[in-house]
């Protein structure tokens, strides 16, 4: 809309102020008029931009023109000024237009005023341009220059040399020069020599050609000698005499380049992890659902190329039925943000480009790409997880349904469930097979018509043949077959079985129970390509799973048919049958044994078989009993005894069985009593000598008249040592490799065979072909046979061990016998000596005494200590002697047994001694300690028959590498060893490792009975050591005995002194002892310490005295070995019972009735060894009394 002309009038005539504006409204303009008829209302009006032209009359009553005209030149210098007059001369005229009038008119010429209002709006438009252009060319001057000096880019202007003429402020920040510094300097100086001549020659390029710039890379010298990347654009203005060079406009790249460098190397290294995925990995559109990339592994998994990828969608990936979820899913996610976060699709079904369908798991990433959305996904292919979950499943519930079938038909159903949830398919085949026979027998068959209805084809029932691929699946394994061409089920064809309808896929695989194939299954489809290899794996894994069940249930139902039928001919059997435990007793009978014997089958169940035999022959009916339940014997026979009194003879065969769920034997006894004369006798014997031939542990050899042999037992094998196959047809000396010729050895037997001589038992020492020594026991026997020639029946039995064994039994009863009769001797001896001792000890303790008779009694005392040192050694003999440990001094146990070795070994033998310079502690028994030494010193004694030397030494070790020792008793720590070293013969090295065992020696018959170092290690393994050997032929032998050094402090040797005072008391004690010299003895010496005593003399009588005075009773002193049936452990034992708390003292000159680890004899703590001086006694009840249970 056009804008309206403002005018300001200053004017006192407002007739010619309308005048004015009607002329101009007739001009075409639209004016809006201000009327100032006054100094005031003018000034008040001006103001700068308000009005578009001022016209003001030249001289006014209180005002004029010019005043006007320098007030508007103050406010509002820019709006044209035009003065009007009437009268105005020449030279007023032209001092107002040198004051700054724009014109001037003559009110009466007003013709002149339009064209002076229309020139002096238009020149004053004309200022305000030319004012707005210089204001505009400062304004660009002053942003160009703002922006030269302040911009990033390098703005250098070069001469046609390409020498720097102008260089902009920004080439300092960027380049590190000041703008002057390169003034004149050739710019090619600095560019790097790589990129100079395409600079060069876009250079030259551009001195050519005015019009077109060049654009260029390069790296330039920084001025601290870094090359930086600069993007230049270079235009010539040579011909521009402003400029008058070449202007270039340069970027620093460097941060670019190095960005694209390592967006290059980014993208490099994305596109490696991409590519070598091993999971398929695709980039797709989510608009188009176009792919965009694929990785390698997505090219194996599925199929298609790269190419080919790129020009299908995910439509194409999908199955037909699941696209439209898909799509769905897609609409749903597409307002996704690009966070470049993963995120989870779920489980879809994805197609090959075969068709085959797999399970997928699909991770997705949003990406921005451009100005579009994409989205990265990752898929994991689960078809196997998958098929294994459900398979695991399908198994699991298999497994429980199998577990309740009862019959193998029952079986295939279940299994064919299985099938179902594992597979789809058109027909199911489960056949059981027969290794034996070669055939399978059919079990299911389920077949699909052409309406998709299932069902079953009973068959025929009847075994089959195997077909040439069932037999290469029962030797081969599993197979897949894959037919390509399509198949229809015809309507009038018999789905079962019918060659014209073969399926399109189709799966057997074997059922197996462990390894023997048991039957077969079959999966089939019509439609082609239906299963995988991974489904005929699965369904080798069904057949497996169900086997062993299959195999089970076939059994348990051919148990219950088999039981049936064993009802059936248990019941209809002619013969007795019997149905007993393992120890004769009667389970069940049938009716022929009820006849047999005239009773009821009350009668006869819970008897025992041996009732059922006549009297007197009951034990050995027993003994055959038991040889028939161990299978010692297939049949006997027997006889039957009957209600009425009768003797049936019987034939009684026994097989083991399982009757309700227990081991029990079935005999079979048949009444023989009409054919006994004429086939009982041959027939038992010839089943006898078959057993006893098959199954006897002596060897027996059948030969004919030539000496050939015809026939041998497994046993005569085995102690020939040749297969039978190198002895049946050769002469029966293959066996022999003695100095005896063969020939003379068959000439002999030919002539004992002809005199028909019968060999009865004798002994016989050869040496057979592996070079085996052997005594050999032998019979031979003239065999007579029914229409065939005679010939030799041999039995043989190698007793060399038996007779190795008779020997160590005489020497061992003859060395218990010898034990028996010291340790007997000894507990005897210690009861006497314990009065002897006692009563010496109380004479002694009489001051009464002449010193003539107190002397005595101190002999009599010393000789009682004496003799009991002596039985002490017969019950370490005869191991009677209760072990009791203590410190000892093993350098004292050797000097204490010095004049007792120099006796044993004679004069011939030199005794050298070496102790340890301190005690050598060790805790053991010092009679057992004397023992070991003594029987290593007779042991080295005999090994040096013309003399020598005998070393004994003592010294402590500290063991510190067992595992290298040869003794697996060995270990780490501190010992004290015994080393026993001769000069004598040496043990040979194949004995050396049997020298401790029982019964073993190398000296002559009666000279040495095998246990003296037997009887060295068990002492020394009792106490925790162990014993090393060294031997060397002609050399000499070497023992160590490593015993654990004691860690208690030497104790001083106990000085003799007088028996101490012992407190006595008034307790009650029950003192039981079967010696009457001993017990009054003992009661005595209580009494005098003033104990109450209650004499027994066995534990029966101890247990009458205990019923009356229980309550009273404080202390038990009894005797361990009793006359009577109940020793002193067992009486002790059962007042335990009532009192468990009871203290308790033992004594006994041995102990052989004390056994178990649980029972423990601790000498001064709750035993007492006979014999023992009064004091002892009496300290020991004191201290039993005394301590806390």
């Amino acid at each position: 809309m056009k804008r309206p002309l403002r005018l300001l009038h200053l004017e006192d005539d407002p007739d010619y102020s309308d005048l004015v504006r009607i002329m101009l409204t007739k001009e075409g303009y639209e004016v809006e008029v201000v009327l100032a008829e006054g100094r005031a209302a003018f000034e008040k009006a001006l103001a700068p931009e308000r009005f578009d032209l001022i016209l003001a009359d030249y001289l006014l009553p209180s005002y004029n023109g010019l005043a006007a005209l320098r007030a508007a030149q103050k406010k509002c210098p820019e709006t044209p000024f035009l003065l009007v007059s009437g009268t105005i001369g020449e030279y007023a005229a032209i001092e107002s237009l040198k004051a700054g009038a724009t014109d001037y008119v003559l009110k009466n010429w007003p013709e002149q005023l339009v064209p002076a209002v229309r020139r002096a709006i238009q020149e004053a438009e004309e200022r305000r341009q030319r004012r707005r252009a210089e204001a505009e060319l400062v304004r660009r001057e002053r942003h160009f220059r703002a922006i030269t000096e302040n911009s990033l880019d390098i703005l250098t202007v070069l001469d046609q040399e390409g020498h720097f003429i102008h260089n902009s402020p920004s080439i300092k920040r960027v380049l590190g020069y000041e703008p002057r510094a390169l003034i004149g300097k050739s710019a090619f100086a600095l560019i790097h020599p790589e990129d100079l001549p395409r600079v060069l020659q876009a250079f030259e390029s551009i001195l050519k050609t005015r019009e077109r710039p060049f654009q260029a890379e390069y790296r330039f010298r920084h001025q601290d000698g870094s090359w930086r990347f600069l993007e230049g654009v270079g235009q010539n203005r040579l011909q521009d005499s402003a400029i008058a060079g070449v202007v270039v406009n340069a970027r620093d790249i460097t941060d670019r380049k190095q960005a694209e460098e390592a967006l290059r190397r980014s993208e490099e290294r994305y596109r490696l992890i991409f590519d070598s995925n091993p999971k398929p990995t695709m980039v797709y559109d989510h608009l188009t659902l176009a792919i965009l990339e694929a990785n390698k592994a997505a090219v194996q998994h599925y199929g298609y190329s790269a190419e080919e990828f790129k020009k299908l969608t995910l439509r194409d990936i999908w199955p037909p039925e699941d696209v439209p979820v898909m799509i769905e899913y897609m609409h749903r996610i597409a307002k996704a943000e690009p966070n470049n976060q993963v995120r989870y699709a779920g489980v879809w079904r994805h197609r090959r480009k075969n068709g085959e369908i797999m399970d997928v798991e699909i991770k997705w990433c949003p990406i921005a790409f451009g100005d579009r959305m994409v989205s990265l996904a990752m898929i994991t292919d689960i078809t196997e997880r998958k098929r294994v979950e459900l398979r695991n499943a399908a198994f699991a519930k298999l497994g429980q349904n199998l577990s309740s079938a009862s019959s193998p038909a029952e079986a295939a159903r279940i299994i064919r469930s299985a099938a179902d949830d594992l597979f789809r398919w058109d027909a199911f085949t489960l056949d059981l097979y027969s290794a034996e026979e070669g055939r399978i027998y059919p079990l299911l068959n389920v077949d699909t018509n052409a309406r998709g209805q299932r069902f079953d084809d009973p068959g025929t029932g009847q075994p089959k043949e195997l077909s040439g691929m069932a037999r290469r699946v029962v030797t081969k394994g599993a197979e897949l077959i894959l037919r390509e061409e399509p198949f229809v089920i015809p309507e009038d064809v018999s789905p079962i079985g019918d060659p014209a309808r073969p399926s399109a896929s189709l799966m057997l695989v074997p059922i197996r129970n462990r390894t023997q194939v048991i039957g077969l299954l079959s999966i089939q489809s019509y439609t082609p390509k239906a299963y995988q290899p991974a489904d005929l794996a699965t369904l080798q894994a069904l057949a497996d799973h169900c086997g062993g069940a299959l195999e089970r249930i076939r059994a348990e139902q051919a148990l219950r048919d088999s039981e049936q039928r064993f009802r059936e001919l248990f019941e209809g059997s002619p013969d007795a049958v019997f149905v007993e435990d393992v120890h004769g007793g009667v389970l069940d009978v049938n009716p022929a044994a009820c006849r047999l014997h005239g009773m009821t089958r009350e009668d006869l169940m819970g008897r025992n078989i041996s009732e059922l035999v006549p009297p007197g022959e009951q034990a050995a009916a027993a003994q055959k009993f038991q040889e028939l339940v161990e299978g010692r014997l297939a049949q006997i026979e027997g006889a039957s005894y009957t209600r009425d009194g009768r003797i049936v003879p019987a034939e009684i065969r026994a097989s083991r069985i399982t009757y309700a769920n227990q081991p029990a034997v079935l005999l079979h006894v048949r009444d023989i009593a009409d054919r006994k004369r004429a086939e009982a006798a041959l027939r038992s014997s010839e089943m006898l000598f078959h057993s006893v031939w098959e199954n006897s542990a002596d060897g027996m050899r059948l030969t004919d008249e030539h000496g050939n042999i015809v026939a041998v037992n497994e046993a005569f094998c085995k102690l020939v040592g040749l297969r039978r196959e190198e002895l049946e047809g050769k002469p029966l000396t293959v066996t022999e490799a003695g100095p005896e010729p063969p020939e003379q050895r068959l000439m002999e037997y030919c002539q004992r065979f002809r005199e028909g001589a019968t060999e009865k038992q004798k002994e016989r020492q050869l040496t057979l072909r592996n070079g085996q020594e052997v005594i050999l026991e032998e019979t031979n026997s003239r065999v007579e046979l029914r229409g065939r020639p005679p010939l030799q029946l041999g039995i043989f039995r190698n007793v060399m061990a038996q007779k190795r064994l008779e020997e160590q039994l005489r020497q061992s009863q003859k060395m218990e016998a010898i034990g028996q009769l010291a340790g007997g001797v000894a507990h005897d001896f210690n009861n006497i000596l314990t009065v002897i001792h006692g009563h010496a000890s109380l004479l002694m303790a009489n001051g009464g005494l002449a010193p003539v008779h107190a002397r005595s009694a101190q002999q009599i005392g010393q000789a009682a200590e004496r003799a009991a040192s002596l039985t002490r050694q017969l019950l370490a003999f005869s191991r009677r002697q209760v072990m009791q440990p203590r410190q000892l001094d093993m350098n004292e146990v050797v000097s204490n047994m010095t004049k007792m070795l120099g006796r044993i070994l004679g004069e011939d033998i030199t005794l050298q001694l070496n102790y340890w310079p301190q005690p050598a502690l060790v805790q053991a028994d010092n009679g057992m300690m004397e023992q070991v030494l003594l029987n290593l010193a007779v042991n080295a004694r005999d090994a040096m028959p013309k003399g020598g030397l005998l070393a004994i030494k003592v010294a402590e070790l500290e063991v510190e590498a067992p595992p290298g020792r040869a003794h697996p008793e060995a270990r780490a720590g501190r010992f004290v060893c015994l080393s026993i070293t001769d000069n004598g013969c040496g043990i040979p090295s194949e004995n050396l490792w049997r020298i401790f065992d029982p019964f073993f020696t190398t000296k002559s018959v009666g000279k040495g009975t095998g246990l003296g170092l037997a009887t060295v290690y068990g002492i020394v393994n009792q106490h925790r050591g162990w014993v090393e050997v060294e031997s060397e032929l002609k050399r000499g032998t070497v023992f160590r005995v490593f015993l654990p050094r004691s860690t208690q402090p030497a104790k001083a040797p106990d000085e003799p002194s007088a028996p101490a005072i012992v407190r006595g008391g008034q307790e009650t004690i029950l003192v039981v002892e079967d010696e009457t010299p001993v017990r009054e003895l003992v009661c005595d010496l209580l009494r005098r310490h003033g104990y109450h005593v209650l004499p027994a003399e066995s534990s029966a009588q101890a247990l009458q005295v205990w019923q009356g005075s229980k309550d009273r009773i404080d202390l038990v002193l009894t005797d361990l070995v009793m006359p009577d049936q109940m020793n002193g452990r067992e009486l002790v034992e059962k007042l335990w019972v009532e009192r468990p708390r009871l203290k308790v003292l033992f004594t006994s000159g041995y102990s052989q009735e004390v056994v178990g680890k649980d029972f423990v004899l601790r000498r001064g703590l709750n035993y007492l060894q006979k014999p023992y001086p009064p004091h002892q006694l009496a300290r020991a009840v004191r201290d039993c009394l005394d301590a806390v249970n």
